[in-house]
């Protein structure tokens, strides 16, 4: 007779014996301790610099160059990827495995502002992100209306839909990619070389003319007003009447 006969004949005990197996099994899920096994965590750490007008090799070694060095002796760092182009700098520092996020951004933030006297003071000031998990893209949302144009969808996605993603659990991060609103002034090389103009100067021009003005209060006796003042252009009309 063989082993498995057994529980043929006594279908009761192998009923019994399927329920214990199936008890203890559900018991080894739910209690199993798993410190053998912690929590890992990928995170990339990355640092992006707009130098508007430069060229790439010129961002390459002004601005790319020594926040690369700097950035390269935080600790973590598993291997570093950049990439210079026009008017842009992308730095980015894959930490390695385990590496505490908040740790590793405040770090390497450290080290980008112990050289941020060394940029040139044309370029904007590095912006550093991070981003902990997957850094490739899992869902893409598609929105789309009959009365707003691109520029206002992504408007409003920014505004309202933005921080509603980022707010579910589980979100690591969530970008718009639309045009933003904004009014781009094409300018005419003949008749600025004919009123001795750079761009430059047009560009100095917008902005002392374009601005969010903050004049304060007045105060009196028994009252106070809150002054406001429009001194920012918003429309194409009020730009073309600028001299």
């Amino acid at each position: 007779m063989r082993f498995t006969d057994h529980f043929i004949q006594r279908p009761v005990m192998a009923i019994a014996l399927s329920l214990l197996v199936l008890i203890l099994g559900l018991q080894a899920v739910f209690k199993l301790q798993v410190r053998e096994y912690p929590e890992m965590t990928n995170t990339v750490v990355t640092v992006s610099t707009s130098y508007y007008g430069a060229p790439a090799d010129v961002i390459q070694g002004f601005i790319t160059q020594p926040l690369q060095q700097a950035i390269a002796e935080a600790d973590n760092i598993d291997y570093l990827e950049s990439s210079s182009q026009l008017s842009s700098s992308t730095i980015s520092a894959h930490m390695k495995v385990g590496t505490d996020p908040n740790a590793a951004l405040a770090e390497i933030m450290a080290k980008v502002n112990s050289v941020n006297s060394q940029l040139p003071p044309e370029a904007e000031n590095p912006a550093v992100s991070s981003a902990t998990g997957s850094t490739t893209a899992l869902i893409y949302l598609s929105f789309f209306s009959e009365e707003l144009s691109t520029a206002q969808i992504g408007d409003y996605l920014k505004r309202n839909v933005q921080n509603q993603i980022l707010s579910v659990q589980g979100v690591s991060s969530a970008d718009v990619i639309a045009p933003s609103l904004s009014v781009r002034i094409w300018l005419d090389p003949q008749a600025m070389a004919m009123h001795n103009l750079t761009a430059s100067d047009v560009n100095n021009i917008l902005a002392s003319n374009n601005y969010r003005a903050a004049p304060g209060q007045v105060k009196s006796r028994y009252f106070q007003y809150t002054i406001q003042i429009n001194t920012d252009l918003k429309n194409v009309d009020e730009f073309k009447q600028m001299i």
